[in-house]
């Protein structure tokens, strides 16, 4: 149970031994999401409601009560305050912008703007793995090869990319495996975002960064595949 968890890591942190803890080892501790919750339906309004719905402002991030406390705690020892609310601040701010860039359209080029833009914000929040996510994709429509594998393999060494979101980040890194002409890291990486419901049997079937692969053997069985299961 999520509450149960949270008490859990909580009692972790409080049981650290006294002597000082840095701000670099407290944002490790926001990597543990026993201590938070986050969902993409939801807002919390300046009037204090929160609101359901959908669209690049809908993004509600909590911390539960007991593991606030305890970074609070642990945040004097650095002289932070409330480490929980910076954090807070800074996922709601990296969500709401990769968003906002994912809603526009995916496949245009000249997105340079949108990638210097996501870079100055990454020299800001380095751990905000969704970041790391939509700037190998921008990097990836660029043709900026080696700089989107980099970007998307940073993405995944996150303990936050899970689920679909993992999956999109293994499928695009087998998109630019497939361009850069290495077929077997391709077939891997789709073949591990299979799982994670990354793939998209429609989408592959036509998507131009995997023509390198379209006609092989092994592509068409994880077409039929995915074709019978959905």
């Amino acid at each position: 149970m999520p509450i149960v968890q949270s008490h859990q890591l909580a009692a972790e942190l409080l049981a650290r031994p006294a002597g000082g803890i840095s701000r670099a080892e407290l944002r490790r501790v926001f990597l543990d999401q026993r201590g938070w919750w986050e969902d993409e339906g939801y807002r919390w309004d300046d009037n204090g409601t929160i609101q359901h719905g959908w669209g690049v402002s809908y993004h509600l991030v909590v911390f539960f009560p007991a593991v606030r406390l305890a970074l609070c705690a642990l945040g004097r020892e650095c002289h932070w305050c409330d480490p929980a609310f910076s954090w807070m601040e800074e996922r709601r701010r990296a969500m709401l912008l990769s968003k906002e860039i994912d809603l526009r359209s995916p496949r245009s080029h000249g997105r340079g703007e949108e990638i210097r833009q996501i870079e100055a914000t990454l020299r800001e929040l380095p751990d905000q793995e969704r970041l790391h996510a939509i700037h190998g994709h921008l990097l990836l429509v660029e043709g900026k090869l080696d700089q989107a594998q980099l970007a998307l393999e940073k993405a995944l060494t996150s303990p936050l990319c899970v689920g679909s979101a993992r999956g999109g980040v293994l499928y695009n890194l087998a998109c630019a495996f497939a361009r850069k002409g290495d077929e077997n890291k391709c077939r891997s990486h789709l073949l591990e975002a299979r799982p994670y419901g990354g793939l998209n049997v429609e989408w592959m079937q036509k998507d131009p960064d995997l023509q390198t692969v379209m006609e092989r053997t092994w592509f068409q069985e994880l077409l039929t595949e995915l074709s019978n299961k959905s």
